[in-house]
């Protein structure tokens, strides 16, 4: 508080006081988010004035606070419109199809990935559901009853009527009240035949494609374990 700036010594030689706005009084709150002062919020006049109250002190604070609050706020609905910007282009540049959908299972976002694994285009896909891209009861039911975070393969039913395994990622969470969720679905078909394609590679002969000593091991263990067996070994030579 500055009841008089010509005659606080801080003051006196400020622009602001020696010429416009000719700043007399001062009452002012430091205003802080997350520990960074952004500003005042602050009481002038162009006259002096004789004490300030601890009652008028109080009620310039919650001023302040009120102040504080509404800066806070739109700093908070910023920071969302920035994460809503960088995620929508993230999604739309993303090689796995990113479906975002209310409770009610209506889609409300479709990046270009999703239109072309599913073969809808996103006006298309506003006008469905996430069951109508499952073929069957349990997958539909999937899409909400899952574990937020877990993965998992589901059969989804493309826009040609074939159908096909994805990998989905499922995500669930609460914005002003609604419900929405979020799925990320990677085709499974590349991976099960790499795996397919790696597993060969460890278990069968690359000239013949008979089964190895490995895979051989694996089976005979477990006939082992069901009871007495025979085995057969027979030597060729010179095999090359």
């Amino acid at each position: 508080v500055v009841e008089d700036a010509t005659l606080d010594a801080r003051f006196a030689d400020n622009p602001a006081v020696t010429g416009p706005p000719h700043i007399r009084f001062y009452a002012g709150v430091p205003l802080r988010i997350e520990g960074q002062a952004i500003g005042t919020f602050c009481l002038i006049d162009t006259a002096p004035r004789e004490g300030f109250t601890a009652a008028e002190r109080r009620r310039l604070e919650r001023y302040a606070a009120i102040a504080l609050e509404m800066l806070e706020l739109r700093a908070l609905q910023a920071r969302r419109s920035t994460e809503r910007v960088r995620f929508r282009l993230m999604a739309e540049t993303s090689p796995d199809a990113m479906i975002v959908y209310d409770a009610d299972g209506c889609i409300l976002h479709w990046n270009g990935s999703a239109e072309d694994l599913f073969g809808h285009t996103a006006e298309e896909a506003a006008r469905l559901r996430v069951a109508d891209l499952t073929a069957s009861a349990a997958d539909r039911a999937s899409w909400f009853d899952g574990a937020p975070g877990a993965t998992r393969e589901i059969e989804i039913r493309l826009g040609d009527g074939s159908a096909k395994v994805v990998e989905a990622a499922l995500s669930r969470w609460t914005e002003a009240g609604r419900t929405f969720g979020g799925a990320v679905l990677r085709d499974a078909s590349q991976r099960r035949e790499r795996e397919r394609v790696l597993h060969a590679l460890a278990h069968r002969d690359a000239l013949t494609g008979l089964a190895n000593r490995a895979l051989m091991r694996t089976r005979l263990e477990a006939l082992l374990a069901a009871g007495p067996v025979a085995v057969l070994l027979i030597d060729l030579d010179g095999f090359k």
